[in-house]
């Protein structure tokens, strides 16, 4: 159970990477108020810029848009179901937590997807970045974790 977990975990993970690259490339293409509501929408699904890490390429860089940019429905609608679930949450409303379940699993199916498509398209130097950036990612959820369980006694 535990490396299933931590695959699928790691799996999001580089998924989160490779959308975030890519909207961080189209922020650099399209204009400023675009831009910055497509970093937001990124930053709603968990992604974030790590394009400069993984050094790609021009190349690699309009694959990856154009993957993106056929699946940009399906990221707005999970961001939205993403976040109108936890707007629910928040005001009470009742299921409104099978909801957020629903739609965050909706969102990870959506960026494995995605990795899956991305993944031939990078170098094996950039997947063994992209794993050791996921690797520390983890430590430092499970760091959090720890010190939680410290507080709480557990």
């Amino acid at each position: 159970m535990n490396k299933r977990k931590y695959f699928l975990i790691g799996g999001l993970i580089v998924v989160m990477l490779t959308i975030s690259i890519a909207v961080s490339y189209a922020a650099v293409q399209a204009n400023p108020a675009r831009a910055r509501a497509q970093l937001r929408l990124a930053q709603l699904i968990g992604v974030r810029g790590f394009a400069n890490r993984l050094n790609l390429t021009p190349d690699q860089k309009t694959q990856i848009k154009t993957i993106l940019q056929n699946n940009k429905t399906q990221i707005q609608q999970a961001a939205r179901n993403v976040v109108k679930a936890r707007l629910d949450l928040v005001k009470g409303y009742d299921g409104a937590a099978g909801e957020l379940v629903a739609a965050q699993s909706q969102a990870a199916g959506l960026r494995k997807q995605i990795f899956d498509s991305v993944k031939p398209i990078l170098t094996q130097d950039q997947l063994a970045q992209m794993q050791k950036l996921q690797q520390l990612r983890e430590q430092r959820m499970q760091r959090v974790l720890d010190r939680l369980n410290n507080r709480i006694g557990n």
